[in-house]
């Protein structure tokens, strides 16, 4: 039997390697959050049509983006996909969709003929020839996902359009599925395109959490001087005559005429590419009528950004045709108030006229500039309960709930409960050992463990029980792990606590160590991140229930023991091992300022009081750049202000994976960490293994559990960590040091597993059965 048995395959012409159209945003949502809701045990397959880096469909930094965040919580497979423009195009007319359903066929058999099982979902227009000669196979199901039609967005092409509906009722007809993303799309498909309604799947867009993080500061640099201050008017999409930006300048010049007081007006008519005919049309319109607005031509994120600007007075969406609209919602979440937009397809659905909005016909001028003229006369607690309303309409389109909706009814079997990595039946005689997390896509220290534990003979099984993922896939509640493992290693048991609760994880756990089961500790954190007596004396039972606990070293040891003399005697003493195949990293510069902060940004970390004292005290010409998942909202505001304010601080919030994580430690020298105690940290090895210099406190158990070099200069320590203590010193120290570390002296996994090998088996074999029942929590 594969390994691998069951796959969720995703066919993408927009948004994998770069993002042209709001179908592209869609589809890089759909990607992750795919990459997310199924078992971590079925496979994520994308096939995208291949863009080349010299075209101008390929943006660098969209797809590392995209392709750094996936495969955290499983196997993630790409193969691109040719159409026949030699990377040139990810469109390319009906030429190149003829090419791309050859390719992606002899693609689909090969994909097909790894899985048992799978889902096959084909994004958009490109792939409907696809859907309708689909290899058909048991235990596989299929969608294709229509994000528009050349019926609505060039109906004089009548080839294409005779094309793409009669390749919609071949597949619906060969028992594909067609998603419908909105209720205007499904009365389209059915009443223009002859779809049958029975075939019709609801799959309405909408917004993902990722969608509602906007940086208000973020797009000001876009504007004309002065027009943040003063209060604009804003409308953004492509720029192509459908959107309808010829109507809204056409309004803007009547209520011009007409002697209304107007705001600027910003117009965000944006391509990949230089000035289209298109934007040279909407220039000279701006000029000859002596308009009083702006326009911005290119696509970028931060273009986007000015929704969320407080200067935003109303926004505008003028489409002459629209199968769904996304700027509505993510109106919605910025906050911006009125939404001005026309009723043309689903639009209707996401724009409540005098409640959310403001509507009126499609391409019809005048009526658009009668409901800007009512926009621009709203009170303050009018605009208020219209942003409330829109945030009630937002709330009904959750992207990940529609998607998780599908997968339950199209191939439930993904979403079932977990299953090892190796069949139980394999690995009887054997030590099994399940580890707390069993994923970790926050740093690499569980994955690199569990490389090393089996590369010494081990098994490390995973149930499904735990998984901490900054995708948040879905896991499982409950069900039976006794007898499974031997070994339970806890790295941070409190990630058990928080998925199923302090009462459910400790019964969890006391149920494995009656079947057998011994626990161990790997002793990271000494008391919870943050204040939670609940939570203290979760770990207080936990610390009973444990038979062995590993510390970084003796000094580690004598910390933690004073917090938690519960943990049992059975120790063992390993530092933080070296993490394996490190990325190679520049040298470090002489003499750099450069400081980076790096890892989640959380409370314990200080990282937002070492932003605000280093713009303060650092000397002329030093930088600071700091990257990571903000789990406070507050915090990140407060960096993307100090940023917004201050070049000196770059700051780069969102989840950063492991190999972007070593690309950014290349962009500095230096790396702090902040923190009032330092026991061990992952960024701390990494860094000393990429030859960055380090400020911090002195680690427990002292530099020389770390590097050979008795009073290393590359490493100024200050206790305690005072932030502008530790600068000041920085600043006078850093400017002569001219080395970075050489001599590390951390054990490697491979030694690392050896030990702890070594220490399960100990374990194993003298750890008395723990039979008492965990107390009742808050009890002595």
């Amino acid at each position: 039997m594969r390994r691998h048995t069951s796959a969720v395959v995703v066919a993408v012409h927009d948004g994998w390697y770069g993002c042209g159209t709001g179908a592209g945003h869609s589809n890089r949502r759909l990607i992750e959050i795919l990459d997310g809701i199924p078992d971590p045990a079925v496979d994520l397959v994308v096939l995208p049509v291949e863009v080349s880096a010299g075209s101008r469909h390929h943006d660098r930094d969209w797809h590392r983006a995209l392709t750094d965040s996936l495969g955290t919580s499983r196997t993630v497979r790409v193969h691109p996909l040719a159409n026949g423009t030699g990377g040139r195009s990810r469109f390319g007319g009906m030429p190149a969709f003829a090419a791309l359903t050859r390719d992606t066929l002899l693609a689909l058999e090969q994909v097909m003929g790894s899985y048992q099982r799978g889902l096959l979902l084909l994004l958009d227009v490109p792939f409907l020839e696809t859907a309708a000669r689909a290899p058909r196979r048991s235990g596989w199901e299929s969608l294709v996902l229509p994000r528009s039609s050349a019926a609505l967005h060039c109906p004089g092409n009548l080839g294409r359009t005779a094309w793409e509906a009669s390749s919609l009722r071949a597949a619906a007809a060969a028992g594909v599925r067609i998603g419908a993303i909105a209720p205007f799309m499904r009365r389209h498909l059915t009443t223009d395109l002859g779809v049958p309604d029975a075939c019709v799947v609801e799959v309405t867009n909408g917004l993902t959490s990722a969608d509602h993080l906007f940086h208000p500061s973020r797009g000001a640099e876009l504007l004309p001087e002065g027009v943040g201050e003063e209060g604009f008017v804003l409308a953004l999409g492509r720029a192509v005559p459908r959107k309808g930006f010829e109507d809204l300048l056409e309004a803007w010049s009547l209520l011009t005429c007409a002697g209304a007081n107007l705001p600027h007006l910003v117009l965000a008519a944006v391509s990949e590419a230089p000035m289209t005919a298109h934007q040279r049309e909407l220039a000279a319109l701006i000029r000859d009528r002596a308009l009083d607005a702006s326009l911005i031509t290119r696509f970028s994120a931060r273009a986007r950004s000015l929704m969320a600007h407080p200067g935003v007075r109303a926004l505008v969406v003028p489409s002459r045709v629209e199968p769904f609209g996304r700027i509505p919602l993510e109106a919605y979440a910025a906050g911006a108030a009125p939404v001005v937009a026309t009723t043309a397809g689903g639009l209707a659905d996401l724009v409540t006229n005098g409640v959310s909005g403001f509507t009126c016909p499609p391409s019809n001028p005048r009526s658009l500039a009668d409901a800007l003229r009512r926009s621009l006369l709203l009170s303050e607690p009018e605009r208020e309960r219209m942003r409330t309303a829109g945030r009630g309409i937002l709330r009904a389109h959750d992207y990940r709930k529609t998607l998780s909706r599908m997968v339950q009814g199209l191939a439930p079997w993904a979403l079932s409960q977990g299953r090892t990595v190796v069949d139980i039946g394999e690995t009887r005689s054997g030590v099994r050992v399940l580890q707390v997390p069993e994923l970790c896509g926050w740093n690499p220290y569980v994955q690199a463990a569990e490389t090393a534990l089996c590369e010494a003979g081990l098994h490390v099984i995973h149930p499904g029980l735990c998984v901490d993922s900054p995708a948040a896939p879905l896991f499982r509640i409950g069900g039976s792990v006794t007898g499974e493992a031997d070994v339970v290693h806890l790295h941070w048991p409190e990630k058990l606590a928080r998925q199923h609760g302090t009462r459910a994880a400790l019964d969890l756990l006391h149920r494995m160590v009656t079947s057998g089961a011994v626990l161990v500790q790997t002793v990271h954190n000494t008391t919870p991140h943050e204040p939670d007596p609940e939570l203290w004396g979760y770990l207080c039972e936990v610390d009973r229930l444990t038979h062995g606990a590993h510390f970084f070293s003796p000094d580690h040891e004598r910390a933690v023991r004073a917090a938690r003399p519960w943990l049992p005697s059975g120790t063992v003493h390993l530092p933080h091992p070296l993490f394996p195949d490190p990325r190679p990293v520049p040298p470090t510069r002489s003499g750099g300022l450069r400081m980076g902060c790096f890892g989640r940004v959380r409370g314990y970390k200080r990282t937002l009081d070492f932003a605000k004292v280093f713009l303060a005290a650092a000397p002329p010409g030093a930088s600071l750049l700091v990257a990571g998942h903000p789990d406070s909202a507050t915090a990140d505001c407060a960096l993307a202000d100090l940023a917004g304010d201050d070049p000196r601080l770059d700051y780069r919030p969102g989840f950063v994976t492991d190999a972007r994580f070593w690309e950014l430690l290349g962009e500095v020298d230096w790396v702090a960490l902040p923190y009032t105690h330092l026991y061990s940290s992952g960024v701390l090895v990494s860094a000393l293994q990429a030859g960055r210099r380090i400020l911090s406190s002195t680690p427990v158990g002292g530099t020389a559990l770390y590097t050979a070099e008795p009073a290393p200069p590359w490493w100024i320590t200050t206790d305690p960590f005072d932030h502008r203590t530790a600068l000041t010193r920085w600043a006078e120290t850093a400017p002569a040091v001219t080395t970075g570390p050489d001599r590390l002296r951390l054990p490697s996994w491979e030694q690392a597993a050896t030990a702890l090998t070594g220490f399960y088996t100990h374990l194993l074999t003298t750890a008395p059965t723990t039979t008492r029942p965990p107390a009742r929590l808050g009890a002595a």
